[in-house]
């Protein structure tokens, strides 16, 4: 019996009031965390993938300028006029004039092709295809390139996005990319925070 100068304890405050979470919520809060950093990779890979494609139009910009594209050719003949050329062209008609020039441009290409395959332990077919799709993925596909840059899409969704549009006229280019698009981010999965079940945060297909 307790002493009668001895005060009761205090009766615990409901808004401190906190129960020990559960092995489920645990478990639950745990898959978050695992996928969410899953997640967060594949943002980073495709905008890593989209920086490559860029670095891709670069290299192919930059092997076709005359004076680059007859060195790596390595012909006397052709450096001597591609030189000629830039010094008394502006830098569009020196342009235009290297590819009337065959071989320089097709050696050229064949020289970046090889050289990035074997730096990155890639089929050459594979860079001469991806120079392609670098070239129409940002000239023909803006807005898909934004989202692959934003990491909104992967690079599998970017390419099958342009061998659908290799099939339309170039007019309906841009509306069918604006539809694409927004399938493809509507298709992602949907968490609400407050969700129940499942991973914990209402996760759903969207059907739309």
């Amino acid at each position: 019996m307790s002493s009668p100068d001895q005060a009761p304890p205090p009766a615990p405050d409901d808004d401190d009031y906190s129960p020990e979470r559960t092995l489920d919520e645990l478990v639950q809060t745990d898959l978050i965390r695992h996928t969410d950093l899953i997640a967060a990779d594949d943002r980073l890979i495709a905008q890593a993938q989209a920086r490559r494609i860029e670095h891709l139009l670069d290299l192919q910009d930059w092997s076709e300028r005359p004076q680059v594209a007859s060195r790596l050719h390595g012909n006397p003949e052709n450096i001597r006029t591609a030189d000629h050329i830039a010094a008394a062209m502006t830098e569009d008609q020196a342009r235009a004039a290297a590819h009337n020039r065959w071989d320089d441009h097709q050696v050229a290409r064949r020289t970046i092709v090889s050289e990035t395959a074997c730096l990155t332990r890639v089929a050459e077919r594979t860079i001469d295809r991806q120079l392609d799709e670098a070239r129409f993925l940002c000239s023909y596909a803006p807005a898909t390139f934004e989202a692959f840059s934003n990491g909104e899409i992967s690079y599998r969704h970017a390419t099958t996005l342009l061998d659908q549009l290799r099939t339309l006229p170039s007019d309906d280019h841009a509306a069918f990319e604006e539809r694409y698009c927004r399938r493809r981010k509507a298709s992602r999965w949907a968490c609400s925070a407050t969700g129940r079940g499942g991973c914990g945060r209402g996760c759903t297909r969207s059907r739309s």
